[in-house]
């Protein structure tokens, strides 16, 4: 029995306590480490784990790491050890290749692991095999469609290591997409494709499709890529839109007509050839001709096939089903809350009256802060700061047009600022907070701040459950707050009546929230206070 065969068996039979304490003295007792380290791996099940807890290998290879790092000055490596070591590093996973790609230094010749990742592509490994690449930078030796264009069949929705790739070699992008939108084109040339490479093959549906599509995107986002030079990437990004848009308006009833109006102008203007589309779903899947002849007149739409309504799958009627059966639109008790009549809206866009507004606020003892945007229609849309934010006093609301003041966004701050410092810390300077993602509205400011001075190595206590604005609205105030404006292009101008309405409302039911609360807790401390006296 070789030694490797010996360190092999006492090891597979050690606690797990024990094994660290084995591995330092035998890893001490060796004369040639790298050789040895292999050969032992290589007498070891790749499966073998230590009390169904972590893989031997992986236990093996992280103790020698930490060992070799401060024991072993720079040692060289022959290129026979390195192609046994990256076998050994890829026979089940790649886990540790990284690892193994460090103390073996692989990517000081990379070149000789070439047919080792074309072999690992080939037996479908192909996500292990861009680790590999990305690992040992060995994008210069390989086709789009030797290992990238598989991949991407293989990554089920993690896109990191084909990011990677292509940030890596810049001058592959174009190609890679334009592949791609080749494929898009035709599930069954995805199919076909998809039985070639290994993937799943006669399995393959048009969920993975989905799933691929979605990865592209996700890509062409962080890639800064423009998907609207590619056909089938521009035609899922708008019928993608529509039908979202359809469904919130006709099945869920989470749009109003108007708001649901202006947001499919917002995807016809960016891709107009969608007008085709938009009439072809509402007529096939919604039954709605009437609505259908509106958009046909608008916008001169030349149908591709004769203009004909068959029977909805979703609806008969237009309209007169929404809110009927969802149970989660139960507006009762209250019904809905209205904005007060007294309550004044005051709409600022410019930056005079933004001024003597913030001055007026700053007298208010309580004041509700609460914001709008636009949907996010498209995956490479990046939509971060609000189009719309509201400040509401008792007597009066006031809706700041922060999408005309976006264009000079550091005189806002500025402005902002200089009257509420502690708001404007914690919103403005939020990512200097080391526990942001662990607030909940459940937290006042003050909380947060006092939390974040003080102890900045502790998060902030996690709550059992959280509510919306709207829960606290029907738990506090008996009403449920109208919802169907949510959805409205919030960057056109003028803004509708009923959008002013809503977010009006959504600001002052702050305000009313917290008065109640202050009411339960005055009455709280008048029973506790009573409590007192009794027992004295």
């Amino acid at each position: 029995m070789t030694s490797a065969q010996e360190v092999a068996g006492k090891l597979q039979s050690l606690n797990i306590s024990d094994i660290s304490t084995f591995l330092l003295d035998t890893f001490q007792s060796w004369e040639n480490p790298l050789v040895q380290l292999i050969d032992l791996l290589e007498n070891i099940s790749q499966e073998f784990v230590v009390n169904q807890w972590k893989r031997l290998h992986v236990i093996i290879i992280e103790k020698f790491q930490d060992w070799f790092q401060q024991n072993c000055a720079a040692i060289s490596v022959s290129n026979d050890l390195r192609i046994r070591a990256f076998d050994v590093a890829t026979a089940f996973d790649t886990a540790n290749f990284n690892i193994m790609a460090k103390i073996f230094q692989m990517k000081s010749n990379n070149s000789i692991f070439v047919e080792s990742v074309r072999k690992l592509a080939r037996s479908g490994r192909y996500f292990d095999a861009i680790g590999c690449v990305n690992a040992l930078q060995m994008h210069q030796y390989f086709e789009l469609e030797e290992i990238l264009i598989p991949c991407m069949f293989h990554v089920n929705n993690n896109s990191t290591n084909v990011l990677q790739y292509l940030r890596s070699a810049p001058h592959l992008i174009n190609g890679f997409f334009e592949i791609l939108d080749k494929l898009l084109n035709s599930f069954y040339s995805m199919k076909h494709y998809a039985e070639g490479v290994n993937a799943i093959g006669y399995k393959f549906s048009r969920q993975n499709r989905k799933s691929i599509l979605k990865s592209v995107f996700y890509l062409a986002k962080h890639l800064e890529v423009d998907t609207y030079k590619y056909r089938s990437l521009r035609f899922a990004a708008y019928s993608g839109a529509l039908k979202f848009l359809c469904a919130a308006h006709y099945v869920s009833g989470e749009m109003n007509y108007d708001s649901w109006k202006e947001m499919v102008e917002v995807v016809l203007e960016k891709y107009p050839e969608s007008a085709n589309f938009l009439v072809e779903l509402l007529c096939d899947s919604y039954s709605d001709p009437t609505e259908a002849e509106k958009w046909i007149k608008h916008h001169k739409v030349h149908l591709r096939t004769s203009f004909r309504c068959q029977n909805g799958r979703l609806l008969k009627n237009q309209r007169t089903f929404v809110n009927a059966t969802k149970p989660s639109n139960k507006p009762k008790v209250g019904e809905y809350l209205q904005l007060p009549s007294f309550i004044k809206i005051c709409f600022v866009d410019n930056y005079d009256t933004a001024l003597t507004v913030l001055n007026e606020i700053s007298k208010a003892n309580t004041i509700g802060i609460d914001s709008e945007w636009r949907p996010m229609l498209f995956s490479n849309e990046n939509i971060l700061i609000a189009d719309v934010v509201q400040i509401a006093t008792r007597q009066q609301v006031y809706l700041i047009d922060y999408f005309k003041f976006n264009n000079d966004a550091k005189h806002i701050y500025d402005m902002c600022g200089s009257h509420f410092n502690e708001i404007y810390d914690i919103f403005a300077k939020k990512n200097n907070l080391p526990s942001i993602k662990q607030l909940s509205d459940n937290f006042d400011v003050e909380t947060s701040t006092s939390f974040s001075e003080t102890d900045r190595k502790n998060k902030l206590p996690k709550l059992s459950f959280t509510r919306s604005l709207n829960d606290h609205c029907f738990v506090y105030l008996g009403y449920w707050l109208a919802k169907s404006e949510r959805m409205s292009n919030w960057q056109r101008r003028p803004l509708r009546e009923m959008q002013m309405q809503y977010a009006a409302l959504d600001a002052y039911s702050v305000v009313s929230v917290y008065d109640r609360l202050e009411d339960f807790m005055g009455v709280a401390n008048e029973y506790l206070l009573n409590v007192k006296n009794d027992n004295q």
